[in-house]
Formats: C-alpha cells, sequence, structure tokens
C-alpha cells in the first residue's frame, strides 16, 4: 500500500553485507553483454562539453555520489554501458513505489496505486507526473512508455502521452539501444516500432521481460524460470524469479520467489546473492552502469547510485502532459499466475485463522486495507444488536479486537474499506443509514444529494468509489484523495458492487448479476458472453476475482477471457490482498480461512 512520505527526512544507508553463491548452479546462456570488465573499469571523466551534471543533495539523496552521463548514442562510448566498480550501498530515499524503471539517461520512474512518478535527484523524492498506468518503462531519452490498466500502450512523445495503437501487453520493457519490447496476456512477445507506429513478434515466451542493452530479451515464465532469448534460439535457465531488471551495462538482476536480491556474474557463469540489511527486496530496477535500484516488500524504494542528469526540463514536460489515458480500441488483463510473494493456482490450499475473540453466530466481513493490514468486521442483531471490528496479527497470526467508532456505535456496516492511511469508509444501515469515513475514531459523513449509498471501495491511490441510488437507478461516484465530495462516474445506472485495482481499473456487478468492466468509454461484459456473480474483487497487482450465488470463488483468466473456479474455496464474502492473497469468510461459527504459499 503507499505510504505516507514525510516532506523534509534525511534518507538512510543500507549496505549490501554480503555477496555470495550459494543457490544451486544455473546455467544461463551466454547473454551478450555491453560492458567492461568490472575488474579494467575506468574512472568515469569525459569531456565537460559532452556532460551536464547536476549535485546530489546529501541531505536528502544520502551518500551523493555521482554518475556522469554524455550526450552520446554510441553505447561503446558511454559510461552509462560501463559496469560500476566496488561493494553497492542502499539508500532509504525515505519513499515508497509499487514498481520502478530506469533509462539510459539515468531518469527514474515508478508507479504507486497506478499513478506515475519521476524521481528528482534536487528535491531527494518522488513527484507525481501526469497520467495512470500499471506497468513502466524508460526509453533512452528518458521517456515514459507504460501499459494502461486496460492492458494499452502509450509513450510519452516528450511533449505528451501517444497511444499506440493496435497492442496490448502485460508487461513492457526498453533496452538501451532503444529497442521496445512488450509481453502480451497470451504470453507472447512483440518489439514495437520505436515511433510506435509498428509492432512485429519475436521469438520467447513469458509474463514478465527485461531487454540487454541490444534488445534481446529475458523473460520470466508462467513457472517462474527465466527464460533468454538470442541469436541462437532461447533457452530456460534453471534460475526462478518474481522481478527481473537489465542495467544499461546489461548486468542481470533478479528478486527470487523467497525475497532475495540476485545478480548473475558472468565470470562464474552463475547468479550471486546481495543481501540487504533490515530490508526485503520485492521488485527490482537497474539503470546505468547497472546500479540497482530496490522496492522493500514493505514499499519503501532503495537506491544504489543516485545518477546525474539534467532536471531543469521536468516539470515543464510535466505541466504540459494530459492526464487522460483512457485510449481506444482492444483490452487486456494485466494480470499472470506468477504474483510477487503468492502464486496463483486453481487448487489453493487454505489455513484456518483464529478468530476466537468475534463473537458466534455472525459472519466476519473480510477487508483488505491500503494499508496492508487484513480487517475483519461482526455484525449480528440477536438478541441485541453488536458490533465488532478485527485485525489480523501477523506475528500472532490470528485476529484481535480493534477499537473503532463503528463498532463503539454497534453499526450494521453492509460495506466497507480502508485507506492507506487507516481511514475506514463504511457504507452503514444503523444506528443511521449513510457514508462515513472515519478517522481516529472520529466519523464524517459525506452525502450526494437525494441519494442512498448503497456500497464503497477505496483504490490503490486511495481514490474512494461509491455506489448511490434513488429509485431502481444505482450509480458510481467517486471522490479523489484531495477532494472534499463525490462526483457521478458515468451514466451507468445498475450497480450491485464495485471494486477497483491500480490504475483505477473498475469492477462492477450490475444490477442482473453480471461482471462488468469499465474500457474508458463503458462498462463491458466480462466475459463478452457474460458471467453472473454477487462480489467482485481486485488486488493491487491487477488480479481479479468474483464470488457466485453457490459461494464458488473464481478468478479472472486473462488468457482465456474467462474466469476460473479456484477448487477448495467456498465463502459468504471474500478479499484479496495487494498480491494476491485470497482471505475468506466461510461461516458464522466464524471461520476465515486464508490462502497458503
Amino acid at each position: 500500500a503507499p505510504e505516507a512520505r514525510p516532506d523534509d527526512i534525511k534518507a538512510d544507508e543500507i549496505t549490501a553485507d554480503e555477496i555470495s553463491s550459494a543457490y544451486p548452479s544455473a546455467s544461463p546462456p551466454k547473454a551478450p553483454v555491453s560492458r567492461a570488465d568490472p575488474s579494467r573499469a575506468e574512472p568515469i571523466s569525459p569531456p565537460p562539453s559532452e556532460t551536464q551534471t547536476v549535485s546530489n543533495d546529501d541531505t536528502r539523496a544520502g551518500s551523493g555520489d555521482k554518475t556522469e552521463r554524455p550526450f552520446s548514442d554510441n553505447l561503446a562510448d558511454d559510461p552509462a554501458s560501463r559496469t560500476y566498480d566496488g561493494n553497492l550501498t542502499f539508500t532509504d530515499t525515505r519513499d515508497s513505489a509499487d514498481r520502478l524503471a530506469i533509462g539510459r539517461d539515468g531518469s527514474v520512474f515508478a508507479i504507486r496505486g497506478g499513478d506515475i512518478l519521476r524521481w528528482s535527484n534536487s528535491q531527494g523524492r518522488f513527484n507525481g507526473f501526469p497520467g495512470s498506468v500499471v506497468r513502466i518503462a524508460v526509453d533512452p531519452d528518458g521517456n515514459p512508455w507504460g501499459v494502461s490498466a486496460l492492458g494499452r500502450v502509450f509513450r510519452h512523445t516528450g511533449n505528451d502521452w501517444q497511444q499506440v495503437v493496435g497492442q496490448t501487453a502485460a508487461d513492457i520493457a526498453i533496452a538501451a539501444n532503444g529497442d521496445v519490447v512488450t509481453v502480451n496476456a497470451q504470453g507472447q512477445l512483440y518489439r514495437i516500432d520505436r515511433n510506435g507506429t509498428g509492432f512485429t513478434p519475436i521469438d520467447g515466451q513469458g509474463v514478465s521481460i527485461a531487454l540487454m542493452p541490444d534488445g534481446s530479451p529475458w523473460t520470466i515464465l508462467e513457472n517462474g524460470f527465466l527464460q533468454y532469448c538470442g541469436d541462437t534460439g532461447c533457452k530456460t535457465v534453471r534460475q526462478k524469479a518474481t522481478s527481473l531488471a537489465t542495467g544499461i551495462d546489461g548486468t542481470l538482476w533478479i528478486v527470487t520467489p523467497d525475497n532475495v536480491l540476485r545478480r548473475y556474474n558472468d565470470d562464474i557463469g552463475d547468479f550471486e546473492t546481495v543481501r540487504l540489511a533490515r530490508k526485503t527486496p520485492k521488485r527490482v530496477a537497474a539503470g546505468p552502469q547497472g546500479y540497482p535500484w530496490v522496492v522493500a516488500s514493505d514499499g519503501t524504494v532503495l537506491a544504489s547510485q543516485f545518477f546525474e542528469r539534467d532536471e531543469s526540463g521536468d516539470l515543464r514536460i510535466a505541466a504540459r502532459t494530459s492526464e487522460d489515458m483512457e485510449g481506444s480500441g482492444d483490452t487486456a488483463s494485466v494480470t499472470s499466475n506468477i504474483v510477487e510473494g503468492f502464486t496463483f493456482t486453481k487448487n489453493i490450499s487454505f489455513e484456518t485463522v483464529e478468530t476466537d475473540a468475534a463473537p458466534a453466530g455472525a459472519d466476519i466481513e473480510i477487508a483488505t486495507g491500503n494499508d496492508g493490514i487484513v480487517y475483519g468486521y461482526s455484525y449480528t442483531n440477536s438478541p441485541s444488536q453488536s458490533g465488532s471490528m478485527f485485525v489480523y496479527d501477523e506475528r500472532r497470526r490470528k485476529f484481535v479486537a480493534e477499537a473503532t467508532a463503528f463498532g463503539d456505535q454497534n453499526a450494521n456496516i453492509q460495506d466497507y474499506d480502508v485507506a492507506s492511511n487507516g481511514d475506514i469508509w463504511g457504507s452503514t444501515l444503523s444506528p443511521s443509514v449513510g457514508l462515513f469515513r472515519e478517522r481516529n475514531r472520529s466519523q464524517q459523513e459525506f452525502k450526494v444529494s437525494g441519494l442512498t449509498p448503497a456500497g464503497v471501495a477505496v483504490a490503490p491511490d486511495d481514490t474512494v468509489y461509491a455506489i448511490f441510488y434513488t429509485g431502481g437507478d444505482y450509480w458510481l461516484y467517486s471522490k479523489g484523495p484531495g477532494s472534499n465530495s463525490f462526483t457521478r462516474f458515468d451514466d451507468f445506472n445498475s450497480l450491485y458492487d464495485v471494486s477497483v485495482g491500480a490504475g483505477n481499473d473498475v469492477w462492477i456487478i450490475d444490477r442482473s448479476l453480471y461482471v462488468r468492466q469499465w474500457t474508458g468509454t463503458s462498462f463491458e461484459k466480462r466475459p463478452s458472453q457474460g458471467q453472473k456473480a454477487e462480489a467482485v474483487r481486485v488486488s493491487r497487482n491487477g488480479e481479479v476475482f468474483i464470488l457466485t450465488s453457490d459461494n464458488g470463488v473464481y478468478r479472472w483468466n486473462a488468457t482465456n477471457k474467462s474466469f476460473d473456479l479456484i477448487k477448495n474455496s467456498t465463502a459468504e464474502n471474500f478479499d484479496v490482498e495487494e498480491d494476491g492473497r485470497l482471505w475468506l469468510s466461510v461461516n458464522n461459527t466464524p471461520t476465515i480461512k486464508r490462502a497458503r504459499d
């Protein structure tokens, strides 16, 4: 979940304290690498006339190391393509993100809850950049490319966003030489023309992709193993990963399923482990000279180098960039069977979670908050009204009581969700009918004149979506994090349930109980022939689940464009964590189940 950022806090340094090759030997192909031998790498000192540098702010950006980047199109002459020499020191940027991407010029972009961010060395933080994507890459000139929540591909021209018409993708990568490659929902790779006007299928399969400096792809296959495709064809490598990245120098970095940061060492023909003190790596990106940036499991961004670049035009570029990235044409789900921290199968096993603090005879309504906490709310009106809030204690592996105003009021909550700052949004039936935000046990009611609330969901970027109705008309309304009022989202007037993923990927159940997804212009059935359900939940990483009338739980299959039944899963209600892990409220014993790793 996105975290609040202090305005001015000195960054901490985290040292990579050990490098080893303790894992079983992998056998990657000899990938073409454009980098210097670390033992012979020369100091970077290009002529001043070819270089522009900006000093780091030592109080914000850590050690103040400099990487100078000359404006040259020749990779062999570019210091960014020379591998770093020496030990790595990671700096805690005191900022957060879901994903990162770094360009050849040192531009660092990030995604947080679907929002686009750009790193500023001078300010020592990420600043907002217009648009919304769920996958991102950066071209050699520092311009971002991205995949929207609808799977549409966009490129930034240096002036504004432009859709790559006719192309949908589940991931995107850009090489140091400017090659752009996407992988679609079916795992097929495509090379896109650099001006975004055409695309060609290429060899390889995968669910996630990174490119060597010459454009040859590394991918993560659906089974988690790595694949490399070069001049002699494609070869599977005996090493699993959940995240991968290649530096401008050709260094390959991965994060393993057990959250270990590793890099490939050509000299030993194997991956070596880079251990981080006090932080658990989740995703990795790499930039000039192979220096990595890491997203930790708590969302913290760690930087091993701050890349010197001219930032003077960044604000002007952002100011002339449009927020509109709806696009048109085909859509595709940006999901896969490989997710960071949790691997999906149709035969998930579940463990029962202790709920002895909750009263018997009432279901627990589950909600996974943007604050990373799993909540449960219990309500019964027999023999008298009684409401209680609970949170899952990871250390004790059980639900424990949580004091809230909703609980104090014994409120009958028909729907609720939680923002990243811990705000609880609840649509209540008693003691009064209304939509309330609870913050620090103080409540504020939000109204739409003449309408009654009937449901609520909080998107990963903390935009609040609520269903309001009058008579037989049920509309969707939304409120941004900085707004105090709700506005109508669309004129579609048959809302039953709503859930929203990253990039404001809106899924609903209509009043006829059909599943629909917002395409930018309308709510379309998913699949097109129709699927009925009573509830829908979308995780932060894009996984979509539904609950049917017979209490079955299904997952959206982006490849087959259908919903797959998850065996051994029945529930009265459910929710899903940001990494795709399911939580089921099974009955009013009450019984709660959590998907096992």
